[in-house]
């Protein structure tokens, strides 16, 4: 079995392989314990000197940054909340000077006049049994 050298190993762990080359050089680490552990070696390398790069107190800042943020969102959500409530209540005073309230007050005894004979027809309708139109289906197959 032909093994991959240390350099296609740090290359791997880097991306620096087209696609096909990666997938052949995955298949063969399922079947050779060499290969495995020589990646896994590089790749812990890797990890160590990535580590190293990072700030000894990067979590602690990230963590900082990441309540920051979260108190700026709620702030921000606040005053949306705030402006939605002065616009809602800018629009009332708006149309309640311009007569609106009136006029929807003034037509609905109107509305009710109008609509004031549909309860009886709905109790008619109960009375009398509801239609068997309702509950036959013309496109059903029996």
């Amino acid at each position: 079995m032909a093994h991959y050298s240390s350099a296609d190993w740090s290359r791997y762990c880097r991306g620096a392989l087209d696609r096909n080359r990666r997938r052949r050089m995955e298949r063969h680490l399922l079947r050779c314990d060499r290969c495995l552990n020589s990646y896994l070696e590089l790749a812990g390398e890797e990890e160590a000197e990535a580590a190293a790069l990072l700030l000894p107190d990067f979590e602690a800042n990230l963590w900082r940054l990441i309540r920051r943020k979260q108190r700026e969102a709620a702030r921000k959500r606040k005053s949306r909340l705030l402006f939605n409530y002065i616009a809602a209540a800018v629009i009332t005073l708006v149309l309640m000077a311009g007569g609106a309230f009136d006029a929807v007050a003034a037509g609905l005894p109107a509305l009710l006049k109008e609509t004031r004979h549909i309860p009886r027809l709905i109790n008619e309708t109960v009375a009398a049994g509801l239609p068997g139109e309702l509950f036959h289906n013309e496109n059903r197959a029996d």
